[in-house]
C-alpha cells in the first residue's frame, strides 16, 4: 500500500512539474499569436514572457517563508492551486492589462513548484535510490520544453490561444486531487518551523532584477555616456552586491550560502545555471517562423525532436552512471552541445531542410539528457536529506535568475547583431555597387517593378542578417559550453569526495 501511495505521489508531482515547465515554453513560443489576437504591439507581447520570468524568479525566495510557516507540502498545494486558477483567468482575459496581471500571478505561484516538486519527490525515495528520483524528475523537466512548442502549435492552429492556459486546469485539478489525499492524510509536516524572513535580501534582489530588466529593455542607444544609463547600471551592481552581503553576513538569510562550501554543489550549480545564459530555445522557433516561413505547428514539430532522447535515455541514465563517472557524462553532454551548435553555424541557411533541423535538435536532446540528469545528481549527492529543500531552492533560484538574464541577453545579442549585419549588408549593396545593379536587373527582367525589386532586395538583406545573427548566437553557445565542459572536470568524483555534512 505504501509503495502504491508513493507511486501515485511521484506521478502527480512529475506531471505537475511538467505542466508548469511546459506552460512557460508554450507561452514564450506563442507570444506573437497572443499579442496579435489582443491587438498588442511587439513590445507589449514581449511583456507576456518577461513579467512571468521576473515574477517567477522573485517568488522563489518567498518559498522559505511559506515553507517555514505552512510546511513544504501545504506550500506546494497552495502554489499549484494558485497556478491553476491564474491560468484560467489568463485564458479569460480580454485585454493586455488583465493578461499581464494574471501572468504575474502565474509566475509568483509557479516559482516554488519546481524546487519543491523535486524536494518532496526525493523524500519518497531511500537515499540509495535517490538517483532514480532525480532521473524521473529531470527527464520530465527536459522533455517539457521540447513538446511544448508542438502542443502550442496544435492548440493555436486548431483551437484558440486561450486554450494554452485552459489546458492547465483539468490536468492540474487531477494532480491536486491526488496530492491532496496524500499530503493531508497527516496534519504533521516536519519541515515547518518559525524562521524570520530576510527582508533586506529579498528587497535588494528584487530591485536588482527590476533594474536589470529596465537596462536590458533599452534599445541600441544605451550608452554609459548617458547619466541615466550609468546610474541604472551603478544601482544594479550596488543592489546585487548588497544582496550578496546580506546572504553572507545576515542573521537569517534567504538562502543557505554555506552550501557553496560543498565543492560539487558549487560547481554543479554554476554549470547548470550558466548553461542558461545563451537561451537558444526561445529564439529558434521564432527564427524558423520568420526566416523559413514555418507556421507555429511546423516550428514546434521541428524543435520537438529534442524531446525524443530524454524518453529513450532517461530510464537508463542511472545504470549508465553506475558505470561511467557522472562528471564525464556531463562533460560529454557539454562537448556534444558545442559540436551541434558549431555544426549549426554552417548548416542554418535559407535552404536548410526540415529534416536537418530535426536531426540537429535530436542531438541537442542527447546532449541535454547527458548533462542535465547527472549534473543534478552531482549537485545534491552530498547534501543531507534535511537540507535538500534549501539546496534545491538555492539551485533553482540561481538557475531561474540566469535563465531570466540569459533570455534577455540572448534577445539583446540577436537584435544587436542583426542591426550590425543588416547595416553592413546595406552598405555593401547600394545603388552604385555592381552587386546591386546585377540583382536589380535580374529582378526587373523577371517582371518586377523597380520599387518591388528594391523591396525584394531589402527583404533578402534582412533574412541574411537574421541568419548571420543567429549564427553568432550559436558561436557564443559553442564558447560557453566548452568553458562549462572544462569547469565540470574540476569537480571531484562522487565516490572520492569527503562529505562535509
Amino acid at each position: 500500500m505504501k509503495i502504491k501511495k508513493h507511486f501515485i505521489t511521484r506521478v502527480a508531482l512529475s506531471i505537475s512539474a511538467f505542466v508548469v515547465v511546459m506552460d512557460s515554453t508554450i507561452t514564450n513560443v506563442s507570444t506573437s499569436v497572443i499579442s496579435g489576437s489582443l491587438g498588442m504591439s511587439m513590445f507589449e507581447g514581449g511583456l507576456i514572457s518577461s513579467v512571468f520570468g521576473l515574477s517567477n524568479a522573485l517568488s522563489i525566495p518567498l518559498m522559505k517563508l511559506l515553507s517555514s510557516t505552512l510546511g513544504e507540502k501545504k506550500t506546494y498545494i497552495f502554489s499549484f492551486l494558485l497556478f491553476v486558477l491564474s491560468s484560467i483567468f489568463c485564458g479569460l482575459s480580454l485585454g493586455m492589462f488583465p493578461l499581464l496581471f494574471f501572468r504575474v500571478i502565474q509566475g509568483v505561484s509557479s516559482g516554488p513548484i519546481i524546487p519543491l516538486s523535486l524536494s518532496i519527490l526525493l523524500s519518497t525515495y531511500r537515499k540509495k535510490d535517490r538517483t532514480s528520483g532525480v532521473s524521473l524528475w529531470s527527464s520530465i523537466v527536459v522533455i517539457a520544453p521540447a513538446v511544448g512548442p508542438v502542443i502550442g502549435g496544435v492548440i493555436c492552429k486548431y483551437l484558440s490561444w486561450r486554450w494554452l492556459f485552459f489546458i492547465n486546469a483539468p490536468v492540474g485539478l487531477i494532480c491536486l486531487n491526488l496530492l491532496f489525499k496524500d499530503f493531508f492524510s497527516s496534519s504533521k509536516d516536519d519541515t515547518a518551523s518559525s524562521d524570520c524572513f530576510d527582508i533586506l535580501g529579498y528587497f535588494s534582489v528584487s530591485i536588482f532584477m527590476i533594474l536589470w530588466q529596465v537596462i536590458i529593455s533599452h534599445d541600441n542607444s544605451f550608452s554609459f555616456d548617458n547619466p541615466l544609463d550609468f546610474y541604472l547600471v551603478f544601482l544594479c551592481i550596488l543592489f546585487l552586491f548588497l544582496f550578496f552581503i546580506s546572504q553572507i553576513y545576515g542573521e537569517n538569510p534567504m538562502f543557505d550560502v554555506s552550501l557553496f562550501l560543498n565543492k560539487n554543489y558549487l560547481i554543479g550549480t554554476v554549470c547548470l545555471s550558466c548553461s542558461y545564459l545563451i537561451n537558444l530555445s526561445t529564439v529558434l522557433p521564432i527564427f524558423l517562423i520568420e526566416v523559413h516561413g514555418y507556421d507555429l505547428l511546423s516550428a514546434g514539430l521541428a524543435c520537438a525532436s529534442a524531446g525524443i532522447p530524454p524518453l529513450l535515455i532517461s530510464s537508463k541514465i542511472k545504470k549508465i552512471m553506475s558505470i561511467v563517472n557522472p562528471k564525464h557524462l556531463v562533460f560529454t553532454g557539454f562537448v556534444l552541445y558545442a559540436v551541434c551548435l558549431h555544426w549549426r553555424t554552417s548548416m542554418f541557411q535559407t535552404n536548410t531542410s526540415f529534416e536537418s533541423v530535426c536531426i540537429s535538435q535530436f542531438f541537442i536532446g542527447v546532449a541535454s539528457t547527458l548533462f542535465f540528469i547527472p549534473i543534478t545528481d552531482i549537485t545534491i549527492s552530498y547534501v543531507k536529506r534535511k537540507r535538500i529543500g534549501s539546496a534545491l531552492t538555492l539551485n533553482c533560484f540561481c538557475k531561474t535568475i540566469c535563465s531570466a538574464i540569459g533570455t534577455s541577453i540572448t534577445y539583446r545579442i540577436w537584435n544587436s547583431r542583426l542591426f550590425l549585419h543588416t547595416s553592413r549588408l546595406s552598405d555593401s549593396v547600394n545603388y552604385y555597387s555592381e552587386l546591386f545593379r546585377s540583382e536589380n536587373s535580374i529582378m526587373i527582367s523577371k517582371g518586377l517593378s523597380y520599387y518591388n525589386s528594391l523591396s525584394f532586395i531589402k527583404n533578402e538583406i534582412l533574412v541574411a542578417g537574421k541568419i548571420e545573427s543567429i549564427n553568432d548566437l550559436f558561436f557564443c553557445g559553442v564558447i560557453l559550453n566548452v568553458i562549462l565542459a572544462c569547469v565540470i572536470l574540476m569537480s571531484t568524483s562522487v565516490e572520492k569526495y569527503p562529505s562535509p555534512y
